[in-house]
């Protein structure tokens, strides 16, 4: 088999607050593959980094007397949604409530909802978020702080797409530069493990018609799509969340939710044999 070059990694220079200290961020994220993925991605671009779970974890934080430069909210998340989070900070008493906020996910993708993230967050950054687009992202944040006279950024947009790929072969290979061998192996364990739940739970809340947990499990299907390169079961899994969030009041096709299931299979199978292969 021909060894394919490996292409140049991009260096970043390390990302400083105005007194040469690292940046502080706290990031919220329910999916905890993406979490870490992005966590990782933060640090070995210069950044300490504390984690949430969820927005009522990321606001306790605050409560609890820490400070932060900046904070990354998952705009869906279970118990507290990053909305909702982001207005609970503006509310705090104190600098807390000038820290600024940036909107993490894909659906922000949708330009229709450009005024509705606008209201709560100073600036969108779309899922999955590349190092290059967190270091280029964060950086403007930092300057903007400098210049207090700066308007809010809003120019980080990208327009959905949906491809009947099952992994892309240079969507994974981007995200796999960016972190060391071992970490990544370990993560896509984890994110596999996140998979088989999130599909088992799917199966479950559709069984019970319960449209709720099943928009709430689509969207966790979507988001570790995006984190890992997936394009065709985070496209299936996000009109599965919309549909569930529509019929309110009917169970959602089981065909639908039988296609998103099989997908998951056949992405957990070539994400499977694929960290294999490395670690051999």
């Amino acid at each position: 088999m021909p060894v394919e070059p490996k292409k140049p990694k991009l260096q970043f220079k390390k990302l400083t607050c105005s007194d040469g200290s690292r940046p502080s961020v706290l990031l919220a994220e329910d999916s905890d593959a993406a979490r870490i993925l992005t966590a990782a991605l933060l640090r070995h671009i210069g950044c300490d980094v504390d984690t949430a779970e969820h927005g009522e974890e990321a606001v306790s934080h605050f409560a609890n007397g820490k400070n932060y430069d900046i904070v990354i909210l998952d705009i869906e998340m279970p118990v507290m949604d990053g909305v909702v989070a982001a207005r609970e900070i503006r509310n705090l008493a104190g600098g807390s409530s000038d820290t600024p906020i940036i909107a993490l996910s894909a659906f922000l993708a949708d330009k229709n909802h450009k005024d509705f993230w606008q209201e709560n967050f100073d600036i969108a950054l779309p899922k999955p978020a590349s190092k290059q687009a967190l270091h280029k992202t964060i950086d403007k944040v930092l300057r903007m702080q400098i210049d207090r006279t700066s308007e809010p950024i809003n120019d980080n947009y990208v327009e959905e797409t949906s491809s009947d790929e099952l992994i892309s072969k240079d969507g994974l290979l981007s995200v796999r530069q960016q972190i060391n061998e071992t970490v990544w192996c370990s993560l896509t364990d984890t994110a596999i493990a996140e998979l088989r739940q999130s599909a088992d739970l799917l199966r479950i809340s559709a069984a019970k018609k319960d449209n709720g947990e099943t928009a709430i499990y689509a969207h966790k299907l979507k988001g570790i799509a995006l984190s890992f390169a997936a394009p065709k079961l985070a496209g299936l899994a996000r009109s599965l969340e919309r549909l569930a969030k529509l019929c309110a009041d009917e169970p959602v096709e089981s065909a639908l939710v039988e296609t998103v299931l099989e997908c998951t299979s056949e992405t957990i199978a070539v994400l499977s044999a694929n960290n294999q292969y490395k670690a051999g």
